[in-house]
């Protein structure tokens, strides 16, 4: 009894795989998030009135953590 009468389903991955390799799974996500910032950097570059909008978003994302760091506090949670 097994596999061929039905009562164990065949595995989609053999058990003698070898796992990736952590090093190359970090390495591969570097390099990826590499070539995004550096996407990113070129369309920035273009981007007009950047220093009113930085200064808009650094006013949003200050307001945001100020208001998470309050919050955590609140709960006992000491960042």
């Amino acid at each position: 009894m097994g596999i061929k009468e039905g009562k164990y389903r065949p595995q989609t991955v053999p058990q003698f795989t070898r796992a990736e390799n952590p090093y190359l799974v970090k390495i591969e996500a570097e390099v990826q998030n590499h070539i995004v910032r550096e996407i990113a950097k070129r369309i920035y570059n273009r981007f007009p009135g950047k220093e009113s909008f930085l200064n808009e978003f650094e006013t949003v994302v200050s307001n945001y953590l100020a208001k998470k760091n309050l919050y955590d506090i609140l709960n006992g949670i000491n960042l």
